[in-house]
């Protein structure tokens, strides 16, 4: 796709059509004051022809006429080339997925991700196909299907998209969908003239949910960010606090050292493996460099007790991390690697760390849950 449409998008263009209103006294008049929807639809109106249809879907144009869809083209400057309205999108399905290869083994399932799959969006339209009532060539103002069709043919079918260098864009309410047709599918059923249906499968190259003066990306963001959540801030706090207490069980759990002369050793392995055997036989400048940093870490997560429990975290903690814990890991950790039965105690204690972790997470989610 060429890099002018990453550069130049519809809400762009728009808001230059809006700047330029400032020479245009009645469109200035219609837009003054906060920009709303039915603003921003005066804003595209120019380039929208009113919808018209018979009379038995008269009612269905009129009560869709704030969800209206929009298919247009525009050429690598961003200027609108070809668009119509002539339809009625029933539904949209996004599809997003990722790219991944699955492989079963004997043990762990090993899962890669290799990035996000192209984007094939679908859309579910219905418009119509009959003469009107009038005398003429007005005869023929009704043939939508028929000239979405001939629009398709011609000018919006990805191929033809590529080839003139254009790019086509569907807008539904704040949805701005770039992309390319990759077929159109047409039905006519007889017992439902003069409505007819119609598919079009659409390859995304880029999506916008913004709508200028309603929406913004950052507004969106906010929705699901926890400060947007959490209304109570005194919920929020403690959030912080169980936040730190996980920093630091994650400092110990993650304690490892390595040197030139022995393999890298680390707290889950020791704990995973609780192989002694493998330990006793490693130098012994590796088991003073690792019992020293994991005895900083554990005092460090004490200090984050001492500190931040509260009555309404302390009950937890003490369910999985008894008082005497941290302190009998202080007292154990310099002689570890003496005996078997020392190294092993050391692994238990480290065990309800894990679980501790865990259910500080679940009590996290609880709590953000409550706190809306």
């Amino acid at each position: 796709m060429p890099n002018a449409f990453e550069r130049r998008g519809l809400l762009q263009h728009f808001t230059e059509v809006l700047q330029g209103s400032q020479n245009n006294n009645s469109l200035q008049s219609t837009l003054a004051g906060p920009l709303t929807i039915n603003k921003y639809n005066e804003i595209i109106k120019p380039f929208i022809q009113t919808k018209t249809a018979p009379d038995n879907l008269a009612n269905e144009i009129r009560t869709k006429a704030n969800t209206e869809a929009v298919i247009m083209i525009l050429d690598n400057s961003g200027i609108i080339k070809h668009i119509t309205n002539k339809f009625y999108l029933q539904s949209m399905q996004m599809s997003m997925r990722e790219k991944f290869q699955l492989m079963e083994t004997f043990g762990a399932a090993n899962l890669s991700f290799f990035g996000e799959a192209a984007r094939v969006y679908i859309f579910n339209a219905a418009t119509v196909d009959a003469p009107s009532q009038d005398i003429g060539i007005s005869q023929g103002k009704y043939y939508y299907q028929s000239s979405i069709v001939k629009m398709y043919n011609n000018v919006l079918r990805g191929s033809q998209l590529i080839k003139d260098d254009k790019i086509a864009v569907l807008k539904a309410n704040n949805h701005l969908i770039y992309g390319y047709p990759l077929n159109l599918q047409v039905a006519y059923d007889a017992g439902r003239q003069p409505v007819t249906n119609f598919v079009l499968q659409f390859v995304v190259s880029e999506h916008s949910l913004e709508l200028p003066g309603v929406v913004s990306e950052k507004y969106l963001e906010k929705m699901y960010s926890v400060d947007g959540h959490i209304n109570n801030r005194a919920i929020f706090d403690f959030l912080i606090r169980i936040d730190h207490i996980l920093l630091k069980i994650n400092g110990v759990l993650d304690t490892s050292v390595q040197g030139e002369e022995y393999n890298s050793a680390g707290a889950i392995e020791m704990i995973e493996n609780a192989s002694f055997s493998w330990y006793n036989y490693q130098p012994d400048s590796m088991k003073t460099a690792y019992t020293s940093l994991l005895s900083a870490n554990v005092s460090a997560l004490k200090t984050a007790f001492g500190s931040t429990l509260d009555g309404a975290i302390s009950p937890l903690v003490h369910t999985k991390v008894p008082d005497n814990t941290l302190d009998r890991l202080i007292a154990l950790i310099p002689s570890m690697f003496d005996d078997e039965g020392t190294f092993n105690d050391v692994a238990t204690l480290l065990r309800n760390l894990i679980l501790l972790k865990k259910e500080l997470i679940i009590f996290k989610s609880y709590r953000i849950n409550r706190g809306t």
